[in-house]
């Protein structure tokens, strides 16, 4: 495997680790922050500061990275954030106190997520650009498969004391940082310096089929709503807690073990064309997660949904990634991750009220019809052939 680098292996590792560490807390955070006396509303508005944070950070640091020539500072410190920020959590009960560390936690993820797809795009040519995304997206996976499992199994021996926990997610979130520090990377000539506000506007300066696929996958990040609405549901069909947690195993195991597979397909089909099929696939599961009453179904369907995010999340960087020019990688990701953050906080407000006024069946049904069009949309794209 020509494409597998000392740099795509790194990378691929911190990433396992850093999942396994923010993954072992996501079954836990919303039980912690209701203990120390977080209302959902408060649940709510920390979860979206974090991402409006986390958004405006991949737009500009990854176009920082870009004016610089380097990618490794953004990564190295980055991750060391959102290390940080994990035991920030239980160092005090406060509101504002649990607010900062969750938004050091985003800022850190903000700062490093353009510069590190950059150096990703750096690796690969255009016969195996898929491979080295969907690789990294599978290890990455890999972490969120196997928190989940130790936080249950810890939870198991001791319920309800969800503190150590926060300290025990620092071991692989340090080990993470150390090893970017033998990440080496091609040192690029830098950019034009320009005012910090145009760090978020790179869709001006962007080439023209950046922009004609960033319109369909813009829309659908408008729509792509938070998996917590897709646990809900299986949660009411199921009526079991474990049920929850098992389909979220299920579909990060299955996110996992299909997102090098597909990569490796896409590059021989053709990345917009696996593209198109991730959004079809995300359109069928949320049409059959609205009218199923069938346990056995909704976990066959969280199953399922490993699909879609093993055939777009990947697929979309590496498409990114053909289209633009070398030297505005960062920029490119980092707008077009910092905007995909943005959209899911209007999804997610756009779904909440969907399913509380209307139904859950209509908030998902919602989110399937413009998915459909998205997927229709994206594979009647024309980008000079870049990814077919």
């Amino acid at each position: 495997m020509r494409w597998m680098t000392r740099t795509v292996l790194l990378l691929a590792l911190v990433s396992l680790l850093t999942d396994i560490s923010s993954e072992l807390l996501y079954p836990v955070l919303p039980l912690y922050l209701s203990a120390i006396g977080f209302s959902g509303l408060l649940i709510g508005l920390l979860e979206g500061m974090a991402d409006v944070v986390s958004g405006l950070a991949k737009m500009y640091f990854g176009n920082l990275s870009d004016a610089q020539g380097r990618r490794t500072p953004y990564v190295r410190v980055g991750y060391l954030l959102s290390a940080l920020g994990k035991p920030l959590f239980v160092a005090g009960g406060h509101a504002l106190w649990v607010f900062s560390a969750r938004l050091l936690d985003r800022l850190g993820k903000g700062m490093r997520t353009g510069p590190r797809d950059a150096l990703l795009n750096q690796q690969a040519a255009a016969h195996n650009r898929g491979s080295v995304f969907g690789f990294h997206r599978a290890m990455d996976t890999a972490g969120a498969v196997i928190g989940p499992v130790v936080a249950l199994i810890y939870l198991h021996f001791f319920p309800q004391q969800y503190r150590p926990l926060f300290l025990l997610a620092l071991i692989p979130a340090m080990m993470a940082v150390g090893l970017t520090l033998f990440i080496r990377e091609k040192t690029m000539a830098p950019a034009q310096p320009r005012p910090w506000w145009q760090r978020f506007t790179y869709w001006k300066q962007a080439p023209a089929a950046y922009r004609c696929l960033l319109r369909p996958l813009l829309l659908f990040a408008a729509v792509r709503t938070t998996d917590f609405f897709l646990l809900l549901r299986v949660q009411h069909i199921t009526g079991s807690d474990d049920m929850v947690l098992f389909s979220y195993i299920l579909y990060n195991f299955s996110y996992a073990v299909f997102a090098y597979p597909l990569g490796r397909i896409a590059d021989q089909w053709g990345l917009k064309k696996m593209l198109a099929s991730g959004l079809l696939v995300y359109a069928l599961v949320f049409a059959l997660m609205a009218i199923t009453s069938s346990p056995t179904g909704s976990l066959l369907l969280m199953g399922f949904y490993g699909l879609y995010a093993g055939a777009t999340e990947s697929t979309a960087r590496a498409l990114i990634g053909q289209i633009v020019p070398p030297g505005e990688g960062g920029a490119a990701m980092g707008f077009y991750a910092g905007m995909q953050s943005l959209g899911f906080l209007l999804a997610g407000a756009i779904t909440g009220l969907l399913w509380t006024v209307w139904s859950p069946q209509g908030a998902l049904g919602w989110s399937a019809a413009v998915a459909l069009l998205c997927a229709g949309w994206t594979a009647s794209l024309r980008l000079n052939n870049a990814g077919r």
